[in-house]
Order: structure tokens, then sequence, then C-alpha cells
């Protein structure tokens, strides 16, 4: 028989606060009421949770088991009544993605989305970071990453095939480049890590290149602007930036691609998935099948 609610919330408060006063504050009850319901419940379990002192409260073993259990469960819990009201109210869902793969691919085919669902509303939680599923607003997430790592329920919907690519100027006023080994005369643009660029080098067969200089940006669209602007190499999705290889903005020197990164759409199983997002995930899935 599962403890009272009223009292397992109470103690999950304090175990997250580490304070009665915070706990109190959050549940509208007084300290008194959260630490009555806090005996019942050790009673009833007949353990120890917490260890009480008069500033704060510390979890004893058998309460981080029950405080950990107890956060899924909540989050779960938490999900579950924001999907229903969403299901019930709307057509609203939150998706977070990558800002350039948001102003890259999906912004130039929202026309249709709203064709097809003319009141269906989406936030759009632009982040290079994997998406916090237990943050009730977020439904469903596109995922750049190595095939390696690949989300356990993602399904592909863009190919990376990485290859470099540079503004044609720094070509005709630059150092020479023919083959890869003349990338080391210049600078090569980075994300926050330099996997993708070394794995394209080990790839290309010059592992041990170094550059004239590295230079980090972060945010992919600011990188692609600094590669616009002649300031190095920076590795591209090809088919992404098909708009500035056409008019001649960008060129990409080498044939020779990366193809274990890509973009995945991932809607978490654990999640009840409410027919708004189903609406959303297809209608990804079919542009991305078109898009091949």
């Amino acid at each position: 028989m599962l403890p009272s609610l009223n009292a397992l919330r109470a103690f999950e408060a304090v175990a997250r606060h580490r304070t009665f006063t915070r706990a109190a504050e959050e549940l509208s009850v007084s300290q008194s009421a959260i630490s009555h319901q806090i005996r019942n419940l050790e009673r009833s379990l007949d353990v120890v949770l917490l260890h009480r002192t008069a500033q704060n409260a510390s979890l004893t073993p058998e309460g981080e088991i029950l405080f950990r259990n107890l956060s899924e469960a909540f989050a779960l819990m938490t999900r579950a009544v924001a999907d229903v009201r969403a299901n019930a109210a709307s057509a609203s869902i939150g998706v977070s993605l990558r800002s350039h793969f948001a102003a890259r691919w999906l912004a130039p085919r929202m026309a249709s989305l709203w064709d097809r669902y003319p009141s269906l509303d989406i936030w759009f939680q632009h982040s290079n970071n994997a998406a916090n599923f237990s943050d009730p607003q977020i439904h469903l997430s596109v995922e750049w990453c190595h095939e390696s790592v690949a989300p356990e329920h993602g399904t592909l919907i863009k190919p990376g095939n990485l290859t470099p690519a540079c503004s044609p100027g720094l070509i005709t006023a630059g150092a020479p480049l023919q083959v890869p080994t003349d990338l080391a005369r210049h600078t090569l643009l980075h994300e926050a890590a330099e996997a993708s660029w070394r794995e394209w080098l080990e790839c290309a067969g010059v592992p041990d290149l170094e550059p004239a200089r590295k230079v980090y940006y972060e945010d992919t669209n600011v990188r692609h602007q600094a590669t616009l602007e002649a300031q190095g190499f920076s590795l591209v999705c090809p088919s992404l930036v098909r708009d500035d290889l056409a008019a001649n903005r960008l060129v990409c020197p080498f044939d020779i691609h990366l193809e274990s990164y890509g973009y995945y759409l991932v809607v978490p199983p654990a999640r009840r998935v409410n027919a708004t997002v189903r609406k959303f995930a297809n209608w990804v899935l079919a542009e991305a099948a078109v898009d091949q």
C-alpha cells in the first residue's frame, strides 16, 4: 500500500530544497504540517529519511533512494497533466532544436505546415544541448549528433555529409588550396569542440594536420556568417547551405564528406504523445523523405 501522496510530496519538496522553510512556502502549508507529514511517512516505511538540523535537512541513504525515484515520478505526473491539458485545449507543442537547423531547414518549410495545420501553435526552443524532456513544455526535439551516440528513440532526418566550405575570395586571395594538406595554411572555424574537424581530417588522410589558426564559434549561425566573410573554413552540411553554394557565396573545394553526423527527430516514448505532437512529427518525417 502506498503512503499518502501529500506525505510523499512534502518529503520530495524538503529533499529538493533541503529546508523545511522553503518546502512549506512552496506547498503553502506550515512547517509543522510538513514535519507531521514526514514523520507519518517515516513511520509508515519504518525508516529514517531525513536528518534534521536547525537550518536544513540532509538525506539518509534511504532518503536518497526515495527522493531519486520520487523526482522522476513527479516529473512524469507533471508531464502527463501538461499533455492532457495540451491535448484537450490544443494544438500547442514545444520543440527543442538547433537554431541553424531551424533557420536553414525548418523555416523555409513552415508555410506547408500552416497550410496543413492552420491552428497549430508551436514554441521553438533553440539550444545546442540535448532536449530536457523533464520540462513539460518540450514534447519533441531535433538533435544534431554523431551516429555513435544517436538517440535511442531518434529517427535520422538529415544526414550531415560534412565537408569544408569557404568564401571563394579566400581561395583567390589567400594561400593556395589544392589538396587537404593545404588547409595547414588556413584558419579552421570550430564549434565548441574539435571532434568533427578531427574526424574529417582523418577521413581526408591528414589526421595530424595543424592549421594556421583555430577560431571557435559555438553558434553555428555565427560560424556560418564568419565563413561567408572569409574568416576561414568551416564544416557545412551542403544541403543546408545550397543557396549559398548556388550563388557562389560559398564553395566546397574537396569532394570528401564526413557521413557520421546527422540531425535526428526524437520523440521520447516515456512521454504520452498527443495527437498534435504526432501531427508535427509525421510532417517532419514526410518533409525529410521528400528532401532525400
